[in-house]
């Protein structure tokens, strides 16, 4: 209740505040009051929310099993046709785009009105789930399909306005193979990952299409129930990996390495191991 309430603050009071960056570009010192507010309303939305994940969630991660998990393709239930999964604002341009090094990933997070906020719902979703953050696993994905890793993992959360059942998280997946040709969409995030060596360090980077990062797919996914993980705070979340596989470079994994902890060294891998898949269904949408 009380991470909704916040929430609605923070909506109203930034909504003028983004209304107001049309009349901005008309006047190079209200860009410039502009540009430093933006960063310092940046720079607080992005620990404001780090901590009502630390402060309100954390004992809720021990609802679901762990996760990762090795996707075995035979044992896989596939779905019959379902409605497809929509992806309402995603090709809408954020007014702000700040990444992250916890000393553990990449995060990144955006700034935008509550009437842009880019959100998921359709297929088996009963309610609309809106984008919160997204995180990189790198030194080999995460999740595996049929035993086979992959190079790097970029983990999509979202999650409910208010909680309610079956589960108020949900983490889109896509899994990527390391081919000679850069992505460039990953680009818009590599390229600034030296600013980011230093563990604790924030950046603002310039707004981009989010559908040019996450590609919006309506089916052919796998799901399952298990638990998201940034490095600092673990959540309970029902997950959406995606079964097209995604291109990157070795030279655009190799800057993911490149950043470090907070005991200033260099983050190799971050993945998590693995973990038995148990008694729970994986299903194929």
């Amino acid at each position: 209740m009380l991470a909704h309430l916040m929430s609605l603050v923070w909506n109203a009071l930034m909504s003028p505040m983004i209304l107001f960056m049309g009349y901005a570009y008309e006047s190079n010192c209200i860009m410039v009051l502009l540009s430093l507010f933006m960063t310092l309303a940046l720079m607080l939305n992005l620990k404001s929310a780090s901590l009502l994940l630390m402060d309100f969630y954390p004992s809720k991660a021990t609802e679901f099993p762990p996760s990762p998990i090795d996707i075995d393709r035979t044992m896989v239930v596939t779905m019959g046709h379902g409605g497809p999964l929509l992806w309402h604002n995603y090709d809408a341009l954020p007014p702000a785009i700040m990444l992250l090094n916890n000393g553990s990933t990449v995060v990144m997070r955006i700034l935008c009105g509550p009437d842009c906020k880019p959100h998921l719902r359709g297929g088996p979703l009963c309610d609309n789930y809106y984008f919160v953050e997204a995180s990189f696993k790198w030194g080999g994905s995460e999740h595996m399909i049929s035993s086979r890793r992959f190079a790097l993992e970029m983990q999509v959360l979202h999650a409910k306005n208010a909680p309610s059942p079956p589960f108020e998280y949900l983490t889109i997946s896509y899994l990527f193979i390391v081919t000679q040709c850069k992505n460039k969409s990953m680009q818009q995030i590599t390229e600034n990952l030296a600013a980011l060596v230093n563990a604790g360090s924030v950046i603002e980077v310039p707004p981009f299409d989010l559908c040019s990062l996450f590609w919006p797919f309506s089916h052919g996914y796998y799901s399952y129930s298990g638990t998201y993980d940034n490095g600092t705070t673990t959540l309970p979340t029902q997950w959406l990996i995606c079964s097209s596989l995604f291109t990157i470079s070795a030279q655009q994994v190799a800057q993911f390495g490149k950043l470090c902890n907070r005991e200033g060294i260099h983050i190799a891998a971050n993945s998590r191991d693995l973990v038995p898949v148990g008694h729970r269904q994986v299903l194929l949408n």
